[in-house]
């Protein structure tokens, strides 16, 4: 609240402003609630009434006119059991006929019969749903005293039966059938008055919600189009702030939330270049609680070492051997990718993926071994490509070993790196150093998966003797993929992106 002033004199005195300026200004430094603008409630709640009292109002006239239905069929049945009364004792089948066909004779009754008590027919005209179709039908002693039915036309009728009873002797029933047009007419006629008066109601009040209505979708929707592009990825154009009112809140908020969604989704976009995505998604979805440690797993890691790296960055400039490990290298993620792999680092000239985690595969065994064919395939495809460019090639060794291993975050607390540790991890890095070029090279462990033995050809190697094994390490060399196998990785092999071959 403003500090009061002392009063100026009378003649310095401005002239007071007029009643129009002052609500003008009290008008502009208040703030319109939303809830004033939801004018389009009102067409809502005037809906929901009126087809509320619409539905009374049907339903209950619909329940008057069958209950005069009702009661007018159950006396004309009634009645035509008292006139059959003395017929039926005396077995005056004339009589019987004649009552049948009076009473089966005026609208809107389609039909009149009369039933012996062993329930066979005596007497009737018009419509007999005992006799629908000419088949005989259960006797109508069966039946209750009234119930709907269709006659073979398909006009809606209501059945009455009344028992012709003298004393405690059950001499027969009555059964008079109602036809249900006139009742549905009239249903009919009541519906469409209601309707009439329904919709005058929801045009005036539409009507008079549209103006409102109008104001307070536009900027829900500048909102909306903002939402939605900030969904896609796109960068929304920022949206005004200037209305006094909770939607002028509301998008300052948005524009704020904007602005920190964008540069979220730019680190995490930076972050997954020197990480793989499903790693960056796991630190990024735990990062108030990031912390060194790991926990045992048991995966599969594949290596794949360039040839003779040293004599070939000896021969070539610095940046010529930069691009060519960018070139061959970029083609260890899509291969890896196209299984479920996760690029763990690249260590100079070697790229090292691993399988299984940080998200769980029980065939981890297989996709490395599938991912390291589709490589191989990948960098032929590549080098022939730059040989016919005259550009140097290089060919690659790979390596796979499965077993339990210890994945997590290692380091230290300024310095930290997601990775997996272990004698697994340092059993595969050495057999790739072991085979030839252009060939994968497998452990027992990772051979003796019955996933890889059913979908892989390979070939026992020699027993190789790596430092820190007691006994010579088994070792298998693939031949090639079986037809399951080669159908997997066409598969995969199709998924990738142009740029991968």
């Amino acid at each position: 609240m403003d500090a009061e002033r002392p009063a100026a004199p009378a003649s310095d005195r401005p002239a007071a402003p007029g009643p129009l300026r002052r609500l003008r200004a009290r008008a502009a430094s208040w703030r319109v609630p939303v809830a004033l603008r939801m004018a389009a409630v009102v067409a809502a709640v005037t809906s929901a009434a009126m087809a509320l009292l619409a539905a009374v109002v049907v339903q209950g006239q619909q329940r008057v006119l069958e209950a005069q239905t009702a009661r007018l069929g159950g006396a004309l049945a009634a009645q035509l059991a008292l006139a059959a009364r003395e017929p039926l004792l005396a077995g005056d089948v004339l009589a019987l006929e004649v009552l049948a066909a009076g009473s089966g004779a005026r609208a809107p009754v389609l039909g009149a019969a009369i039933y012996g008590p062993d329930g066979r027919r005596l007497a009737g005209r018009g419509e007999d749903p005992f006799l629908a179709g000419g088949a005989p039908a259960p006797a109508p002693a069966a039946a209750p005293p009234s119930f709907r039915w269709r006659t073979p036309a398909g006009d809606a009728a209501t059945v009455f039966v009344a028992p012709v009873r003298h004393r405690d002797l059950l001499a027969g029933h009555a059964v008079v059938t109602l036809s249900r047009a006139p009742l549905e007419r009239a249903v009919g006629d009541a519906v469409r008055t209601v309707l009439a008066a329904v919709a005058i109601v929801l045009a005036l009040a539409l009507a008079a919600s549209l103006v409102a209505g109008r104001r307070l979708s536009a900027p829900i929707l500048r909102l909306l189009d903002a939402s939605r592009a900030l969904g896609e990825g796109r960068r929304p154009e920022r949206l005004p702030e200037r209305r006094n009112d909770e939607l002028g809140s509301l998008m300052a908020a948005f524009n704020e939330m904007a602005d920190g969604l964008i540069r979220k989704r730019q680190v995490e976009e930076v972050f997954s270049r020197f990480v793989s995505p499903s790693v960056a998604r796991e630190i990024l979805g735990r990062v108030d609680r990031v912390e060194l440690g790991g926990r045992r797993v048991v995966a599969s890691v594949l290596f794949a070492d360039i040839v003779d790296f040293t004599g070939l960055a000896e021969s070539l400039p610095p940046e010529s051997v930069a691009a060519l490990l960018n070139e061959y290298l970029a083609l260890a993620p899509r291969a890896a990718a196209a299984f479920g792999g996760t690029v763990d680092k690249f260590i100079g000239d070697c790229a090292m993926v691993v399988f299984g985690v940080p998200e769980p595969d029980p065939d981890h065994a297989f996709h490395a071994v599938a991912a390291g064919v589709l490589f191989l395939r990948l960098v032929e495809a590549r080098s022939r490509a730059r040989a016919a460019r005259g550009e140097p090639t290089v060919r690659f060794r790979v390596a796979v070993n499965t077993g339990p291993m210890l994945a997590g975050t290692l380091g230290s607390r300024e310095r930290m790196e997601y990775t997996v540790v272990g004698d697994t991890v340092n059993l595969a890095a050495r057999l790739s150093g072991v085979g030839e070029p252009g060939a994968i090279v497998l452990s027992e462990e990772t051979w003796s998966e019955p996933g890889v033995r059913a979908r892989v050809r390979a070939i026992r190697g020699r027993p190789i003797r790596v430092r820190g094994k007691r006994r010579p390490v088994a070792t298998y060399t693939v031949t090639g993929l079986r037809p399951e196998g080669e159908a997997l990785l066409a598969e995969a092999r199709r998924a990738l992106r142009p740029e991968a071959e």
